[in-house]
């Protein structure tokens, strides 16, 4: 009997090693998770302000698209302005040969935009829109 006790022993003392191993192993896992679980919750937090953020800013954006609508259209309308007016005063250099208007499209160099393709406009085809240089041509 004395080897069935040394036996019973011996195995218990590898088996209580095993047993606080899994313990404090368990132990860090659940200690783990409840670190997980409070940063989930600081994340979805987070992500929830994010969102109210995004959400007030993409309202911010569309007022602004809204509020400029105005501006751009004014704006093509000006342009439109600017090159009626700028190809009646080609027409009236080179149609009715009026000096002024010739000395103004020098200064400034006007001058007609030609067709994508280098091609010749149509007779029949309304006049290309005129564009102003940046600067005026200088005097000589």
């Amino acid at each position: 009997m004395n080897a069935d006790t040394q036996t019973d022993s011996s195995l218990s003392l590898p088996l209580a090693l095993i047993a606080c191993t899994l313990a404090v192993l368990l132990a860090s896992q659940v200690g783990a998770s409840m670190q997980s679980s409070s940063i989930m919750k600081w994340q979805s937090e987070n992500l929830e302000k994010q969102i109210t953020q995004l959400q007030a800013l993409d309202k911010q954006a569309a007022d602004a698209i809204k509020n400029r609508e105005s501006v751009v259209k004014q704006a093509g309308e000006i342009q439109n302005q600017l090159q009626t007016l700028l190809n009646e005063l080609l027409d009236l250099a080179d149609k009715d040969k009026d000096k002024d208007a010739q000395e103004i499209i020098k200064k400034w160099n006007v001058q007609r935009n030609t067709p994508p393709g280098g091609a010749a406009p149509a007779a029949a085809a309304p006049a290309a829109p005129a564009a102003p240089a940046a600067e005026p041509a200088k005097k000589p």
